[in-house]
């Protein structure tokens, strides 16, 4: 009798638990619940952008970097492989549909009705824009089709990069009187301003790119409180943000902290004169006396050494410990004393920034120790050092570099770029692979030295456990497991 009772209740249970199965996959496929710190949004298009402000966009337009991304468009441009220039180029086209789904050849739905006969063209201040910005893009036509020729790869390699810039994301005007909007976001993407504590909420429902529901704090303690009380899944932090975040290290908590390289680096541009007068050799081994992870550690959390030049491109899937950038100061002391060659004193000029001026003085004080150079660093206002980038008066400049603004692929560009001439379609068409077309670019760069790298920022993502993490994984497909409890705060 109790075996037929335990079966008679195995049997009641079963589709019971088959029912309790269902929502547990829903649970599983559900957008993860983010948050961030985001007191001051810059998200309109005329505004500087920080960190924060190009991770949220990022996150809205299913922008991503890594793998052979850099070898095509973003997901909402479409190919026309049937369209070929006379010169060699090929043409590319914004998909409104896809990133909007409002017809090719008309205005959008929500402006159309009340625009009138004469209808401005919507996107007309974003191609003048991307027209004036990026090498090698040609108008084809305008109007809702948006299409582009690309001038040939070998003019340009990293081309097609520059489309994922935040600057060049797409967004259409309002053509509704005295309407003004900051972002026309992407169909499936829903952003509601809020009061209190909380600044906005952004989330994607439907569309190619990956669901996500973030929302933004002003202040920490709100942001912390929201993590703590289960609001939150998981939370995107930037590397100043870590301190006020993390528990403290004997803390039981069980938390997950993954990072992602970002697309900024911090570089040592040189002089034409000194390295004409120093040589590449000379070049190679005020690289080798450089403590890069000292200087990451100096900088903060948000930070991490450069290993390679082309490490934003592709992050942690390009490394190359044998180059230049690795630190040897023996080795550098050695080589150097066997010049016999003065250099006089060094000019080193910094916009006079906090933590690009701290780093300066490291880089300079890193050479005097190691290689006995004297080294003077001026730290120089926004407008005199826009007038030192391109004057004489210095022998290195330390300055910021981005993918996001070009301006990394900018330096990038004199030494790979091929002539036009000899580069066609079809040669494109049978290049290498990625990897092994990154690698020789690699070889390239640390052969010529044009720059010297020496940190690159990073990003942050504290999630509550492996299944969260396996969710924000479609959204940071680049993160990567790190130990939080080196970052954590101190128990006073």
């Amino acid at each position: 009798m109790p075996v037929r009772l335990l079966l008679a209740v195995f049997c009641v249970l079963l589709p019971l638990s088959a029912g309790v199965a269902a929502p547990s996959g829903k649970i599983a496929a559900r957008p993860p619940r983010l948050g961030i710190l985001h007191p001051y949004p810059r998200l309109c298009a005329q505004q500087e952008r920080e960190q924060r402000d190009l991770r949220v966009l990022r996150l809205a337009y299913g922008i991503a970097y890594g793998g052979e991304q850099w070898r095509r468009p973003p997901w909402f441009y479409a190919t026309e492989p049937g369209y070929e220039h006379p010169a060699g180029a090929r043409s590319i086209r914004l998909d409104t549909t896809a990133l909007w789904q409002w017809p090719r050849q008309e205005q959008p739905v929500d402006d159309a009705k009340s625009a009138g006969p004469e209808v401005p063209d919507p996107l007309e201040d974003w191609r003048k824009k991307l027209l004036a910005q990026v090498p090698g893009l040609a108008l084809v036509s305008g109007g809702g089709r948006a299409e582009f020729t690309l001038g040939p790869p070998g003019g340009h390699p990293f081309l097609l990069v520059r489309l994922r810039g935040s600057g060049l994301l797409p967004h259409y005007a309002s053509t509704r009187m005295g309407e003004s909007r900051c972002q026309s976001w992407p169909t499936g993407t829903v952003f509601e301003l809020q009061s209190g504590a909380m600044r906005y909420r952004l989330r994607r429902e439907t569309g190619v790119a990956p669901h996500f529901n973030l929302t933004a704090f002003r202040h920490m303690a709100a942001l912390r409180s929201a993590f703590a009380r289960g609001k939150l899944e998981a939370i995107l932090l930037e590397g100043e943000d870590l301190r006020g975040m993390l528990p403290p290290k004997n803390s039981a908590r069980r938390l997950l902290l993954a990072r992602m390289d970002g697309t900024q680096q911090l570089v040592l541009r040189i002089a034409k004169s000194f390295r004409d007068s120093l040589g590449g050799e000379g070049i190679a081994i005020l690289s080798r006396a450089i403590a890069r992870r000292k200087l990451a550690a100096q900088a903060g959390p948000g930070f991490a050494p450069s290993v390679v030049y082309l490490q934003p491109l592709l992050g942690a899937q390009l490394q190359d410990r044998r180059g230049p950038l690795l630190w040897d100061a023996r080795l550098a002391r050695r080589a150097w004393l066997k010049r016999r060659r003065g250099t006089g004193v060094l000019r080193l000029a910094v916009l006079d920034h906090p933590l690009l001026a701290s780093l300066a003085h490291a880089v300079a004080n890193q050479w005097k120790k190691t290689l006995g150079l004297s080294v003077v660093v001026r730290p120089l206002p926004a407008e005199r050092f826009l007038v030192a980038e391109n004057g004489p008066a210095w022998d290195l400049l330390l300055t910021a570099v981005d993918l996001d603004d070009g301006s990394l692929q900018d330096l990038w560009r004199p030494t790979l770029a091929v002539p036009a001439a000899t580069e066609t379609v079809s040669a494109a068409e049978n290049a290498p692979p990625a990897s092994t077309q990154l690698t020789a670019w690699e070889t390239r760069l640390q052969r010529e030295l044009p720059y010297l790298p020496l940190v690159r920022n990073t990003h942050f993502l504290l999630a509550r456990s492996q299944l969260v993490l396996r969710r924000a994984k479609a959204i940071c497909p680049a993160c990567t497991l790190v130990d939080w409890k080196v970052h954590a705060r101190r128990r006073r």
